[in-house]
């Protein structure tokens, strides 16, 4: 059965053409007859429009002129007549859009009772949105069509009951008016009203009426309305609400308790992911913003540079922690929290997982990413590169250690020393237990799953020539050859500044020497120890800046040694300068990547010392800007060659000069580059996401983001039952780990021995420490 389309025109020409040009764009000839009716327009456009559109041959439209005018509601009673199928009113400042009529039909059918459906628009009351009651424009950057194409994608499908139908585009079943008549013409003829009067009679006729929650229709607002239409409204709602007493406090309802809050508020969501930029999903093992699952690193900073730089793409960064994936959404000037819980337990080197392939497909198809870049997969999946090629998604990786050689990272045979000269397949099935408990040839699993996955990757990046060949000559090692490529790309840094001071020439005498950075025993803490506490020149101050991750640096405790703790990363240069450091010593006992902590060093124009494997010595030999020693050096070479450096005043100097001419990357230029190539890549798509899916990341949305909503206890009973079962479930844990006997045993010693006993017993276990950790 057709739907007869019912137009009442007065005027408003430009809007009519709009408005008729719409529904033949977006409705199919065969669904619909279309009725346009001009009401004695005194714009001579309108007829003659209307008479060309006439003459057209449209069998499907119907035009007709009043000789007179006789008012909107004698004009829309006229095509309610003039059809016998079901009508939907249509105002001409309206533009409807792509499938909007058999949405709207399908929902009028979806019960026997229903009587009237009126889409959402930008302007009708209590069918705008995003803004309840108020008047919205359509969003910056979308047309009506891509807006409207937004909400049917992403609708919630609630399709929810509204107390009275808006005029704008009003769908009326003809069984309704066959049994309630047509408009009230002799109360509201010069309209306003009269739609509500219809709905108040079907209500009490058993009948309700419903929002099309998946159908946008755009409204202009009150084109075809004279300038007295506050006396008309004033005028007809007066009669209206004498006739239905009950029709104020109904309405008044509804807009208080706002039944729709939850399709406006996803509608809004919407409007902040969707701003027509495209989406790029970057793969951590650790949050750049709190440092969730350890200290934040060279990766982190790496993502965190790109997010801040890159413009044209919204950034999706994805960790997981405790079996739960976390999401930053980092879109224009807001940040954004989304969590996903993991049904499956993930171990430390599971390949697949269920319920996290599950989870990210979700997670593509919802935010409609366009990119995947992987910057680490430790805790994740191998499963990111088959989805992302399922979907059709490009798929970058930049190398930061060796993880995907070996799940050790950073190549330390049994975490002790550099593996290249102890590589067998018994050492390694060794190693891999000791520090994993894996039986077995692991290693060869692993490496054969990394392999295959490698080979699928669009591009492969390392930050420094070194990364590239160790990454390339494992597998060459393995296989006789490689089957990827890899290309060399420096990470940012900020730009430099002139400094003007000599690093020679500190007033008291001292010749300070920096350790900068994460101080772990990877980044060579126990030859740091050893060198401090080995020297015997009384002139060499030292001083270490950043976190202290080894025990026996922590328990140090010499006048000579000052401990800066952590620093901000955008402060490094300001602090190195401040305290005159002479020297910057990085003894890494594995080969680094790229090390921000060396690019740092360059900034701050400061000479540095470095072990000589990795990206380190091959920095520090590109620019001639320091020395190196070798990776297993002792400490009695490391303070020899710190005297010679001391005593050789002419090189020192050189290395000065060297180091002031150095132009590393900036940050900007090196997100430009990664941009470019996103977008060259990227394939942009609107995904259709179910509604189910929808609302559950609405909730998701709302509970990691309480604090961007109202505090009405009502509008926020979901979330507060939510976060309440979450804050049971660590009271519980926490009960259970104060019933232990070691938090006994803590407490005892925390309340009743003193302060002093207590540091000789960090003295003890530090003595003993020294051989265990050896």
């Amino acid at each position: 059965m057709k739907v007869d389309i019912v137009i009442p025109i007065y005027n408003a020409y430009e809007y009519t053409v709009e408005c008729v040009n719409s529904v033949i764009r977006h409705t199919n000839e065969e669904d619909y007859n279309l009725i346009l009716i001009n009401d004695k327009s005194p714009d001579k456009r309108v007829g003659e429009y209307l008479d060309k559109l006439g003459k057209e041959n449209h069998e499907n439209i119907l035009i007709s002129h009043n000789e007179k005018n006789i008012g909107f509601v004698g004009t829309v009673n006229k095509g309610m007549s003039i059809s016998k199928n079901d009508i939907v009113l249509l105002n001409s400042d309206t533009e409807v859009t792509r499938n909007w009529l058999s949405k709207i039909k399908n929902v009028a059918y979806s019960n026997c009772n229903i009587a009237t459906v009126t889409p959402l628009t930008n302007s009708g009351t209590i069918c705008s949105i995003p803004i309840f009651c108020q008047d919205n424009q359509i969003p910056e950057n979308f047309t009506v069509d891509e807006y409207a194409d937004v909400i049917e994608k992403i609708s919630l499908k609630i399709y929810p009951s509204i107390p009275t139908a808006v005029g704008f585009c009003m769908y009326i079943k003809r069984s309704v008016i066959n049994k309630i008549g047509l408009f009230d013409e002799e109360t509201f003829g010069r309209g306003y009203g009269e739609e509500n009067d219809f709905c108040c009679k079907a209500l009490e006729n058993g009948y309700y009426h419903v929002l099309c929650d998946d159908t946008f229709i755009y409204h202009k607002g009150s084109a075809s309305f004279s300038a007295d239409k506050n006396e008309l409204v004033k005028k007809n709602s007066k009669l209206l609400f004498e006739r239905y007493p009950y029709y104020t406090k109904m309405i008044e309802k509804f807009i208080l308790k706002n039944p729709l809050k939850e399709i406006q508020n996803n509608i809004k969501l919407q409007i902040t992911i969707r701003n027509k930029k495209r989406n790029i999903l970057y793969v951590v093992h650790n949050d750049f913003l709190t440092g969730e699952n350890h200290p934040i690193g060279g990766t982190e900073f790496h993502v965190k540079d790109l997010v801040d730089n890159i413009k044209l793409f919204n950034s999706y960064v994805m960790i997981v922690k405790d079996n739960t994936i976390k999401i930053h959404a980092f879109i224009d000037e807001r940040i954004l929290k989304f969590s996903y819980q993991l049904s499956d337990v993930i171990d430390t080197f599971n390949f697949s997982s269920n319920s996290y392939i599950e989870k990210l497909n979700e997670i593509i198809d919802y935010f409609n990413i366009d990119v995947v870049h992987i910057q680490h997969l430790k805790t994740h999946t191998f499963d990111v590169v088959d989805i992302a090629k399922k979907k059709d998604i490009p798929v970058f990786l930049t190398i930061h250690d060796f993880y995907l050689n070996c799940p050790n990272i950073n190549l330390l045979y049994f975490n002790k020393t550099y593996c290249i000269n102890n590589r067998s397949k018994e050492n390694c099935i060794s190693c891999i237990k000791n520090n994993y408990g894996y039986d077995g040839y692991f290693l060869g699993v692993w490496n054969e799953k990394v392999y295959e996955m490698l080979k699928r990757i669009d591009k492969i990046f390392a930050p420094s020539n070194a990364a590239k060949k160790i990454f390339e000559q494992y597998y060459i090692d393995k296989y006789g050859k490689i089957e990827f490529e890899i290309k060399v790309i420096e990470h940012g840094i900020d730009e430099k500044k002139e400094l003007k001071r000599n690093y020679l020439d500190n007033k008291d005498d001292k010749f300070k020497i920096a350790f900068v950075g994460g101080l772990s025993r990877t980044k060579g803490s126990k030859l740091i120890h050893d060198i401090i506490k080995n020297n015997k020149n009384k002139n060499v101050e030292w001083h270490l800046f950043g976190n202290i991750g080894d025990q026996r640096l922590n328990l140090l405790d010499k006048k000579e040694v000052i401990k800066h703790g952590r620093y901000n990363r955008n402060e490094i240069e300001k602090i190195l300068n401040e305290n005159n450091i002479n020297l910057i010593c990085i003894f890494s006992i594995c080969p680094e990547t790229y090390s921000y902590t060396l690019s740092e060093s360059i900034i701050a124009n400061i000479p540095i010392l470095v072990t000589d494997i990795g990206a380190l010595g091959e920095r520090v030999d590109k620019y001639d800007i320091g020395w190196k020693i070798r990776y297993d050096s002792t400490y009695k070479e490391v303070l020899e060659k710190i005297e010679e450096i001391i005593k050789n005043k002419n090189t020192y100097i050189e290395k000065c000069s060297n180091i002031k001419n150095v132009k590393l990357p900036n940050k900007q230029e090196i997100a430009k580059y990664y941009e470019e190539f996103y977008l060259v890549k990227a394939k942009s798509k609107l995904n259709q996401i179910d509604s189910i899916e929808v609302k559950n990341t609405l909730l998701n949305y709302r509970i990691n983001n309480i604090d961007e909503f109202s505090s009405n206890c009502e509008n926020n009973a979901i979330v507060i039952n939510e976060l309440n079962r979450s804050i049971d479930q660590l009271q519980n844990e926490v009960s259970l780990m104060k019933a232990t006997l070691g938090w006994k045993v803590m407490e005892y010693i925390r309340n009743t021995i003193p302060d002093s006993i207590k540091h000789i017993g960090k003295k003890t276990v530090y003595f003993f420490s020294r051989f265990m950790i050896k």
